[in-house]
């Protein structure tokens, strides 16, 4: 294991050197209109996806087919919007959907149980199973996407869903945790990158985004599976900041009559961003207002990571946790959002 560390060290040291020394796929502020709200005088390169792909290529124990084909597939369609060679987000949409068919069909991952009769039997019918499964994934790594417009905001939140996971194993004699060694390696890289990606020095880019949330999502999935007397509510806890940034921000686009595709600057991070570089605490220097903010969201979060992980089996505690955090969300959001127009005004 201490030798798999110092692999993925000097996998992590090989794509920051190369990368930095041939000026290859630096960020590019034209090609997410979700990120560029920050200025910076920084070029940050993109090696995100680089770094936990070839970790998942050489070190966990997935098959080729589907699962690190696939990875590799959805890396490359994020690469192409890091490259702006796919610019369209529906066109990206549609092949992501038939990348996540073809995973979810040929890998036999499911949603079984909503802890609701009617929608179980639903759930029985492979059809419902199958689009149920793909739609989870797809809201999954697009509001992924969405929240990766700070640094660390993104590794951090997966960083707390690993170690949930593995939290409740060690506590529940009962929890099978699927390649222990394999993440607890993926935990240490993604602090390694975290350490590096808060100076603003490196970035996921959209190929790293869609490689981590997609891998985030097939494990979690892998682990709900072997694990059916967890509540499915508490993976749903787990991951309902993505998912929630991805449905509130389409609910604010309809509802202001804008098209769902069309980027803007009115994510929760970008308001709380305005909000505290306006408070002049860090004297306009981005870089730190920008850690601050991505720092202040995880916080905020963590109260019910703490709360899920102390009560995986218990349904009412876990939609509990996640109706708290809507609110929150909510209430956070509504404040910040009058005093950005205040601002402006």
């Amino acid at each position: 294991m201490n030798y798999d560390l110092i692999n993925v060290l000097i996998i992590f040291l090989f794509y920051f050197i190369l990368f930095n020394k041939f000026k290859f796929l630096r960020d590019n502020k034209a090609s997410s209109g979700h990120k560029k709200f920050i200025k910076s005088k920084k070029s940050p390169i993109l090696i995100g996806g680089f770094f936990f792909v070839s970790i998942v290529f050489l070190f966990s124990d997935y098959p080729f087919f589907p699962i690190k084909f696939s990875l590799f597939l959805i890396f490359l369609l994020g690469l192409s919007s890091d490259k702006n060679i796919l610019i369209s987000p529906k066109f990206r949409l549609i092949i992501q959907l038939i990348i996540l068919f073809y995973t979810v069909y040929f890998y036999g991952l499911t949603i079984n149980d909503l802890r609701i009769e009617k929608v179980n039997l639903i759930l029985t019918k492979s059809e419902f199973n199958l689009l149920l499964t793909i739609f989870c994934l797809a809201i999954l790594i697009n509001g992924s996407n969405f929240i990766d417009g700070l640094n660390g905001l993104l590794v951090g939140y997966a960083i707390f869903i690993l170690i949930s996971i593995f939290y409740i194993s060690l506590g529940e004699p009962s929890i099978t945790i699927f390649q222990r060694d394999f993440i607890l390696m993926l935990i240490f890289a993604l602090i390694l990158f975290l350490i590096v990606n808060i100076f603003g020095l490196i970035y996921l880019g959209d190929n790293g985004s869609y490689a981590l949330s997609f891998l985030i999502g097939i494990y979690v999935l892998n682990f709900s599976m072997e694990n059916k007397d967890l509540s499915p509510y508490y993976i749903a806890s787990l991951l309902w900041y993505p998912a929630f940034e991805n449905f509130f921000s389409f609910a604010r686009r309809l509802i202001s009559k804008r098209k769902i595709s069309f980027a803007d600057n009115f994510h929760f991070h970008q308001l709380l961003y305005h909000y505290i570089k306006n408070q002049g605490i860090f004297k306009k220097k981005r870089e730190l207002i920008n850690t601050f903010s991505s720092f202040t969201i995880l916080i905020i979060n963590l109260p019910g990571f703490i709360i899920s992980s102390n009560f995986p089996f218990n349904t009412k505690v876990q939609i509990s946790v996640i109706l708290m955090n809507i609110i929150i969300y909510l209430i956070l959001y509504y404040i910040l959002l009058k005093k950005f127009f205040n601002k402006q005004s």
